[in-house]
């Protein structure tokens, strides 16, 4: 009975060694699967995107370059020929992603997207390391997926302000509660219900859209606005009202001059507040001044009260630096900020007289011995041509060569163009110039400012001056050639700096000579050398057809249309600046301007306006 025992013994011995090879066996057959998986998987992919890597909702994964970018462009030059997209009701606007003025020069972009950039960052992914960190990349890309960050930009703002102007036809925003005073007696004008689009919503999801290569219209709707105050709750605070106007006449002074305000004037400035916390406060409502009505006629007082800050000005006569504007400081009225003192003063401590609230500005150059400053000598000069420049366009270039005539820049600063500009208002003289911004034309202040911007660009080139912010034009301009040379500025950005590395102050003379727009730097030469190679032009595009664009702000049938098509080109040109001490420093500017199409807006009838809903409609809407 042993025997068997024994031969059972060696039966399952032999079995667990089978089984111990079995599994060895099929061990280095999976690890020899993955090594030799490991060695032919990027080999696969040597010339194509790794599988698992997405820009937006798009897929590249095994995709060549060219693939990756043939891909990337349906839905991008969907954005580019289409626009962005719109729907209210019957009212369709699209965005075109250059807002087009009708003079070329006030264009600008609003969305642009950078394919070869995206595509190159999806292309280096599982490459750009050594190989155990590429091997690591590659893998959680095909595991988990790797998202890639479009490159675009977007001007949020500008699409917001856009949709209002042609959105905003069909908002009725609510109204508050009022209190009102006619024939010496308080009285309350009833709320009323409001409806609206949530721009900012509205915007993020175009945004998301962009974001994500998903060409799709952006459908609004209209979104209750109810009133914060209501009659109801105000009616108690009349007997309150009588008591606050009963103050009156009250003072306004400000340094040795004062206003009196009788007791009309100032209750017409009384009005309900929203508070939660004011310990006047009833039911969450009390009694101040109407920011809108009391700013009124603070705004009235401005004459008596601002000073314009002036900057020293200079000039070169007879050689030597004299001053033609001597610098002074500025005082503003800050209104909102009054308005709050006259309240907190009258209503919430029951004063009799208050203090309004002013900003002191002072002047950047004060300098009064302008001659030892180093200037000296012609150091660089900037021109171009605005041949063919309609009326306003002039008018402008004109005040904005007045406004930089004579400014002083400091050793060592950064030179800001549009800080030197200042605001463009109409105030400040800027005439305006339309742009196409989707079914509307819109004036806007300040066409031409990109003449400075070029002119600018170039007189800093010649002085070797370095180059910290400079944007080319999406397109080339006929004012600003030869091609690749221009700058565009557009309040806020993109600007055109440059520091001042001289070693001493530069003197900033303009001028305009007929067609042609003049700036000169002064200072003193330290001995650098400037070169700069003429544009070299390549990749030229043929422009798309004309576009027409169909708009409500032309009589029916009239055609306006922009400046003739242009091509697109690449420009590129070297700028090298050689110090005394033998320092080099060189720079290649490069720009890329897309094909211009003409586009042609076109009259048409008004589109009958849709009656909004009544209170009681909305009441039963909901």
């Amino acid at each position: 009975m042993s025997k068997p025992k024994k031969k059972s013994k060696q039966s399952s011995r032999k079995k667990n060694k089978h089984r111990i090879a079995a599994i060895l066996i099929i061990s280095v057959t999976i690890v020899s699967i993955i090594g030799i998986a490991v060695l032919i998987y990027p080999s696969y992919y040597r010339n194509k995107v790794f599988p698992g890597i997405k820009v937006g909702s798009i897929n590249l994964g095994g995709k060549t370059y060219l693939e990756a970018l043939d891909l990337m462009d349906i839905p991008i030059n969907s954005f580019s020929r289409e626009g962005l997209i719109f729907i209210y009701q019957d009212e369709k606007v699209a965005l075109q992603p250059t807002m087009v003025g009708t003079d070329m020069d006030s264009s600008y972009d609003i969305l642009t997207f950078d394919g070869n950039v995206t595509v190159q960052e999806a292309y280096a992914l599982g490459r750009r390391g050594n190989y155990w960190s590429n091997l690591k990349e590659q893998l959680a890309a095909l595991i988990y997926g790797q998202p890639v960050i479009l490159n675009y930009y977007f001007n949020n703002r500008e699409v917001e302000n856009s949709l209002k102007q042609n959105f905003s036809q069909f908002e009725s925003p609510h109204k508050d509660a009022s209190l009102s005073f006619n024939q010496n007696a308080f009285f309350i004008t009833p709320e009323e219900q409001g409806r609206i689009f949530d721009y900012q919503a509205i915007v993020d999801e175009m945004a998301d859209n962009v974001r994500n290569l998903e060409f799709e219209p952006v459908y609004l709707e209209l979104k209750s606005d109810p009133p914060q105050i209501i009659e109801t709750q105000a009616v108690n605070l009349l007997n309150q009202a009588d008591k606050i106007a009963d103050l009156a006449p009250l003072t306004i002074q400000y340094g040795d001059k004062s206003w009196e305000i009788d007791k009309e004037t100032f209750s017409t400035w009384l009005d309900f507040r929203s508070s939660s916390s004011d310990f006047l406060s009833q039911g969450g409502i009390w009694i101040g001044l109407n920011p809108e009505r009391a700013a009124e006629y603070l705004e009235s007082l401005r004459d008596d009260i601002d000073v314009p800050v002036k900057e020293g000005k200079f000039k070169i006569e007879d050689g030597k630096v004299t001053q033609f504007q001597v610098g002074q400081p500025g005082i503003s009225l800050v209104v909102l900020p009054s308005v709050q003192a006259l309240e907190d003063a009258f209503i919430k401590g029951g004063k009799e007289e208050a203090e309004l609230i002013v900003q002191e500005e002072q002047p950047e150059i004060t300098t009064e011995n302008v001659n030892n400053l180093g200037i000296k000598e012609l150091i660089g000069v900037g021109r171009s041509d605005f041949t063919g420049s309609p009326r306003n366009r002039r008018a402008n270039i004109q005040l904005g060569a007045e406004k930089l005539n004579g400014i002083l820049i400091k050793p060592e600063e950064e030179f800001s163009l549009l800080k030197a500009l200042g605001n463009f208002e109409a105030s400040e003289g800027w005439l305006p110039e339309l742009v196409i911004k989707g079914n509307r034309t819109i004036p806007e202040l300040g066409g031409g400012a990109c003449q400075f911007g070029t002119t600018m660009f170039r007189a800093a080139l010649d002085t070797g001056l370095p180059i910290t912010a400079r944007q080319n034009h999406s397109y080339t301009v006929s004012y600003y050639h030869p091609i690749g040379t221009d700058a565009t500025i557009y309040d806020p950005a993109p600007d055109m700096k440059f520091v001042n590395d001289t070693g001493n102050h530069i003197l900033l003379q303009t001028r305009v000579e007929g067609n042609e727009l003049i700036f000169e730097t002064w200072g003193t030469k330290d001995g650098r050398i400037v070169e700069k190679t003429d544009p070299r032009l390549s990749g030229w595009q043929s422009p798309p057809p004309r576009k027409t664009i169909e708009t409500e702000d032309l009589t029916p049938g009239q055609v306006k249309c922009t400046e003739k098509a242009h091509k697109g080109v690449s420009a590129e040109f070297d700028y090298k600046v050689t110090y005394a001490d033998g320092e080099i420093k060189e720079q290649t500017f490069q720009s890329k301007y897309k094909p211009w199409q003409e586009v042609c807006l076109v009259g048409v009838e008004k589109k009958p306006m849709e009656s909004l809903p009544t209170s009681d409609e909305e009441k039963s809407a909901n």
